[in-house]
């Protein structure tokens, strides 16, 4: 009967053991989930940061790109002559990658932080072959 009473009470004892083990690694496994979780937040307001840093420089060149644009429309509407076939093609190149630009400004928001220099990157070059490409064109009308 002492035996089983031994028994007994170290059963007790190691389901004790057991529940306090995994209550602890229950809460191990919830402070994981909380640092990953307060990690996702940085980096989603890092990412937020720098995709509102991104809208603005590309609004503000934008802008510029508009102003050449209406600027160039001016000087189209002076000529007498109709557009040669390299005006013609300079224009729709500008028009193919203004729309280009755009598209990747309606996306930046489903950019992942992993993508981000990339596009980053890539748009800023494409904002500014735009600019370029503007500025060609009213050098030669």
């Amino acid at each position: 009967m002492l035996k089983m009473e031994k028994n007994f009470t170290l059963l007790i004892l190691s389901a004790g053991l057991i529940v306090l083990t995994a209550c602890g690694s229950g809460q191990k496994k919830n402070a994981e989930e909380n640092n990953t979780s307060e990690l996702k937040t940085e980096v989603s307001a890092e990412l937020q940061e720098k995709q509102n840093k991104l809208t603005q420089t590309a609004n503000n060149k934008l802008a510029n790109i508009n102003e050449k644009i209406k600027e160039l429309n001016n000087k189209i509407g002076e000529q007498t002559a109709n557009l040669s076939e390299d005006q013609e093609e300079a224009l729709d190149k500008l028009q193919n990658k203004r729309e280009e630009a755009n598209e990747q400004l309606n996306n930046l928001r489903n950019v992942s932080m992993e993508e981000w220099d990339d596009f980053e990157t890539n748009f800023k070059e494409n904002l500014d072959s735009v600019i370029i490409i503007a500025d060609e064109i009213l050098e030669k009308f």
